[in-house]
C-alpha cells in the first residue's frame, strides 16, 4: 500500500528521456499499476505525476498532508501487525506473486535490451 505526500510526484527522467530504454523493471511495475498503454505514455513521455492523480490512477492508496506519509503508514503498519505472523506473511506472497511473475517474464530480457541501448548512447557520445 502506498501512502503519498500531498506535493509528492512520480515521473522516470533516466530512461527513455535520457536515451536508454526503459527494461530495468520501470515499464513492468508501471504496467502492472497503470495498464499498458498509460505505462507507455508515462515512460516515453516523462512528466511529473501528481500523488493525487497518481491516486486517481490507482497507484496510489492514500494520499496525506505533506511531512504526514511516514505517520500514516505507520499507523496503517500496526493495524497489520495485529494479524499473525502467517496471514501478514502470505497476504504479502499472494498480492507480490503477480509482480515476480511479471519481473521473471520481463526484466532479463529488457536488462539486455536497456544494455545495449547504454551501450549505443555511450558510442554516440564518443563519435561526437
Amino acid at each position: 500500500m502506498i501512502v503519498a505526500a500531498e506535493d509528492a510526484t512520480f515521473n522516470d527522467l533516466p530512461h527513455f528521456a535520457g536515451g536508454i530504454i526503459p527494461g530495468d523493471g520501470a515499464y513492468t511495475i508501471w504496467s502492472y499499476y497503470l495498464r499498458h498503454g498509460r505505462a507507455q505514455m508515462t515512460l516515453l513521455h516523462p512528466q511529473p505525476m501528481t500523488a493525487s492523480q497518481a491516486k486517481d490512477l490507482g497507484v496510489v492508496a492514500e494520499v496525506v498532508p505533506s511531512g504526514g506519509a511516514l505517520a500514516r503508514a505507520k499507523e496503517i503498519a500496526k493495524t497489520y501487525l495485529a494479524k499473525t505472523d502467517v496471514t501478514r506473511r502470505n497476504t504479502r506472497i499472494h498480492f507480490m506473486q503477480p509482480i515476480k511473475d511479471q519481473i521473471v517474464r520481463q526484466v532479463g530480457y529488457g536488462l539486455a535490451l536497456e544494455g545495449a541501448s547504454a551501450a549505443a548512447l555511450v558510442k554516440s557520445f564518443r563519435s561526437r
